[in-house]
């Protein structure tokens, strides 16, 4: 068992806010799948706190992220390189760029009336 992560898309129509969002209409698509990323999640999970959510356990709970939230995230992956603790050099640059393509991708769906939201479970 571990953590699983994922981000995905949803047609900007579908949207609640920041926590919930329809099911129905459009089907939600994958973008990204990471398998524990621990670093990333403890990002999400205080994103999520930022945002007003409020459960102690932060797992299987959707998370909207904004491109004001993908730019925060990229400049702390790309500037700050404490902000993600990879094990080794070479891990650290084959995960910083992953995460780099996910960023970009989900920049592209919001500009393409789509929403992105974080999920995870363990």
């Amino acid at each position: 068992m571990g953590l699983d992560s994922y981000a995905y898309k949803v047609h900007e129509n579908q949207v609640f806010d920041d926590f919930h969002y329809s099911q129905e209409g459009e089907p939600i698509s994958e973008l990204c799948y990471w398998r524990r990323h621990q670093d990333l999640h403890n990002w999400m999970h205080e994103l999520y706190k930022k945002k007003g959510g409020t459960r102690q356990c932060f797992n299987q709970i959707p998370l909207r992220l904004t491109l004001e939230d993908l730019n925060n995230l990229e400049a702390d992956i790309a500037e700050l390189h404490n902000a993600f603790d990879y094990a080794e050099e070479e891990q650290y640059i084959a995960e910083k760029n992953y995460d780099l393509k996910f960023i970009r991708h989900a920049k592209e769906e919001i500009a393409n009336g789509f929403a992105v939201y974080y999920d995870s479970s363990w």
